[in-house]
C-alpha cells in the first residue's frame, strides 16, 4: 500500500512541476514588451534602445548691412584767450563762451545739447633765453554742441565763429536709431544665410528643412564720419564772409553678422 501511495505521489509531483514550467513560458505580449522580472529578480527580457538619428546640417555666415543718412551731428567749438595776466585771459575766455551760449540758443540749440569738455589754463614760457621767462596765460574752455537739426551745421558753425571762437573739431555725423537700423541688418543678415544656405544644398543635392540655430556673431555701431578741423586762418575768413564751410553729412552704416546652422535631407 505504501508502494502504490508513494507512485500517485511522485506522479502528482512531475505534473505540478510541468505545469510551472509551462506556466513561466507563457507570459503576454505586454509582460514581455515590459521586461517582467522573474521570481529570482533577473529580467527575463532586455531591449537596446535604437542608436540616435545623426542630423546632417550646412552651417553658414550671413552679413547685412544698412546705410542711412544721419539725423544728428556733434561738434566741439574751442576758445582760446592769453593775457599776461590770468584772471584777465580767464575774463576775455569767459565773455567769448557766453557770446557762445547765446547764438547756439539762437539757432535753437538745447540746453541739454551743450556741454563743457574741457575748462584749462596754460602758463606761458619764452624759451629763447638760458632761463624760461613767464610771459602770460592762456585760457582754454571746450564747449561740445549736439546738433538735431543737421541741415543747419554751417549757420551754426558761422555763428559761432562770429561769436569769438578760435578753433572748432570732432565734427561727427550719427543716427538717432541705432537699434532700429540694427533690426534691419540683422534682418538683411539672415536673409543674406538664407540665400547662401540654399545654393549650397541645392548644388550637393540636398534641401533645407529647418533653421537649427542662429548666433550673433557681432555688434555694430554705426560708422561716423568726421569732417577735420578747420584752420584758425581759414575760420577767421569764413567768419569774416558770414558764411560757415561745406559740409557733406554722407551716409552712416550699420553692420550685422550671423552664424546659422540649418537642417537638411536628401533632396527627393
Amino acid at each position: 500500500m505504501k508502494t502504490n501511495s508513494m507512485r500517485r505521489m511522485a506522479v502528482v509531483g512531475a505534473l505540478c512541476a510541468s505545469m510551472l514550467l509551462l506556466l513561466g513560458g507563457c507570459k503576454s505580449e505586454e509582460q514581455i514588451a515590459a521586461g517582467v522580472q522573474s521570481t529570482t529578480g533577473i529580467r527575463d527580457v532586455v531591449y537596446n534602445e535604437a542608436p540616435e538619428v545623426v542630423m546632417s546640417t550646412i552651417v553658414v555666415k550671413g552679413s547685412g548691412e544698412i546705410k542711412t543718412v544721419p539725423d544728428t551731428a556733434s561738434i566741439t567749438f574751442n576758445v582760446r584767450t592769453k593775457d599776461k595776466d590770468a584772471v584777465t585771459a580767464q575774463a576775455q575766455n569767459e565773455e567769448i563762451i557766453q557770446a557762445l551760449l547765446e547764438v547756439l540758443k539762437t539757432d535753437s540749440i538745447a540746453e541739454k545739447d551743450i556741454k563743457t569738455a574741457n575748462i584749462s589754463m596754460y602758463e606761458q614760457f619764452d624759451y629763447s633765453k638760458n632761463e624760461p621767462v613767464l610771459t602770460g596765460y592762456e585760457a582754454s574752455n571746450n564747449v561740445k554742441v549736439t546738433i538735431r537739426d543737421v541741415a543747419n551745421i554751417s549757420t551754426i558753425i558761422a555763428d559761432a565763429l562770429t561769436a569769438g571762437v578760435t578753433s572748432y573739431d570732432g565734427l561727427t555725423f550719427s543716427v538717432t536709431d541705432t537699434a532700429g537700423d540694427y533690426d534691419k541688418a540683422l534682418a538683411a543678415a539672415v536673409e543674406d544665410a538664407g540665400r547662401k544656405a540654399a545654393a549650397i544644398a541645392e548644388a550637393a543635392g540636398l534641401e533645407l528643412s529647418g533653421t537649427m540655430k542662429i548666433e550673433e556673431q557681432s555688434v555694430s555701431q554705426p560708422a561716423l564720419y568726421r569732417e577735420a578741423a578747420a584752420a584758425d586762418g581759414a575760420m577767421n575768413e569764413s567768419a569774416a564772409a558770414g558764411a560757415g564751410p561745406s559740409v557733406s553729412m554722407g551716409e552712416v552704416t550699420t553692420q550685422a553678422e550671423l552664424v546659422v546652422t540649418y537642417e537638411v535631407q536628401k533632396a527627393k
